[in-house]
């Protein structure tokens, strides 16, 4: 037995030996030391070389290191939802749709409420003389309004069915009043 028989073995052996699959050994395309029929034979120290070069130009080990790094983030991102999971089951969040409609139904309320006052305000200020008891009047309609608006409750304002809304499209505004023109008024001689 020679001293180059020590170090010659055939590909399956070979592939054993650093660890990979027969497959992936043959993308490694290195130079074979001997064929005999169908089997071919490689001096594992030059294959051992090969792998140390490759290594060298690529960065040895960071490819390794980042399926590690790969692996944790994926842990931690399924970490991270199963706890917004856990924090939705036990009502310490909430989704964001749904609460957007909730909000807005509110906000619409409050604005339709708002812009009553005046209509309601022009009938009883229509009687008063003094500037007080406009300013009284115009006081206890805005009062009544805040307090009708502090008794609002936004999840009766939307159909909400567990975590989904039922979600409906506003109509686009072009900042126009609504309704017919008012009628210019004309001044008594």
């Amino acid at each position: 037995m020679t001293d180059l028989d020590r170090f010659k073995f055939n590909t399956k052996d070979t592939a054993a030996i650093m660890g990979v699959s027969v497959q992936a050994f043959s993308q490694w395309r290195i130079e074979s030391l001997e064929k005999k029929g169908r089997a071919v034979f490689y001096d594992i120290r030059e294959v051992i070389k090969n792998r140390i070069n490759k290594a060298s130009e690529t960065g040895g080990t960071d490819a390794k290191l980042d399926l590690f790094e790969q692996q944790a983030r994926l842990a931690k991102e399924r970490a991270d939802k199963a706890e917004m999971e856990n924090d939705l089951a036990r009502g310490e969040t909430i989704e964001v749709a749904p609460a957007m409609l909730v909000l807005e139904k509110t906000i619409l309320a409050i604005r339709q409420r708002i812009l009553a006052i005046p209509k309601k305000g022009a009938r009883s200020l229509v009687g008063l003389k003094t500037m007080p008891q406009a300013e009284g009047e115009l006081d206890t309609l805005i009062r009544d309004a805040l307090e009708e608006l502090g008794t609002i409750n936004p999840a009766a304002l939307c159909e909400v069915s567990g975590n989904t809304a039922e979600v409906q499209a506003t109509a686009k505004t072009n900042d126009k009043p609504v309704g017919r023109q008012k009628k210019k008024v004309k001044r008594r001689k």
